[in-house]
């Protein structure tokens, strides 16, 4: 075993990170597309506000399939750095899905559950895909779920919610809080597999080196104890 072949949890994660973007930006794209078509309906008069918005969906989504199955390969880039820029185009893209909040107050309790379901789905997806790793999984936490949970418990007090939408909130902010904590503890259940893979590896790569250094030196005893013997 080489100790290249040897992939730490970070690297790792921008690999599952590369695979998984070849197929999310049309997901989302597409689930943008439905609230995009809820927008328009309430405020058709506006074309630059909600187009502004799906341009800048498209131009992040189309970034971001770019850039992220890069970072693996850019082995001569240290590992924290190349991480440091996946989360932060998460951060900056998952801002921008999260703009369509905006429109929230002016849709229909289904108009706003659809919203919901969608970036959910979005959610828990990414989240399973980086095994709940911490930095990335805030971005959809802080700037998905809480912001509209937030908005739901706003409807049920002063929109047209009611009940429901305090019913809803709660259930959402607890769901959330269990997504955060379970998705920690499986992100720590994977650090200690890599690390304990990693231990391995190594002991396994100095078990190999010992071994080729035990073959060398019986090849050259061998050799040695030979050359005497074809004398006599």
């Amino acid at each position: 075993m080489n100790r290249q072949d040897i992939r730490s949890l970070e690297e790792e994660l921008l690999h599952l990170i590369a695979n998984q973007v070849k197929l999310s930006p049309y997901n989302m794209i597409f689930a943008m597309s439905i609230v995009a078509a809820m927008i328009i309906q309430h405020i058709p008069e506006r074309p630059l506000l909600w187009g502004s918005w799906i341009v800048l969906v498209l131009g992040s989504q189309y970034y971001r399939l770019r850039r992220l199955p890069k970072l693996p390969q850019e082995n001569h880039r240290p590992i924290d750095v190349r991480s440091r820029e996946a989360i932060r185009i998460n951060f900056i893209c998952s801002g921008i899905l999260a703009l369509s909040f905006l429109a929230f107050p002016m849709f229909t309790p289904f108009e706003a559950a659809l919203q919901t379901m969608l970036f959910l789905a979005m959610g828990v997806g990414t989240i399973v895909v980086v095994v709940g790793w911490p930095p990335y999984v805030l971005a959809h936490i802080w700037l998905g779920l809480v912001p509209l949970f937030a908005l739901w418990a706003w409807s049920g007090i002063a929109g047209p919610s009611g009940g429901y939408g305090l019913a809803l909130s709660a259930i959402g902010f607890s769901y959330t809080y269990s997504m955060w904590r379970y998705g920690k503890r499986l992100y720590e259940m994977n650090k200690d597999f890599f690390t304990n893979r990693a231990a391995l590896g190594e002991a396994l790569y100095a078990a190999e080196q010992s071994d080729a250094a035990k073959t060398r030196f019986l090849a050259a005893a061998s050799h040695d104890l030979r050359q005497p013997i074809h004398s006599l």
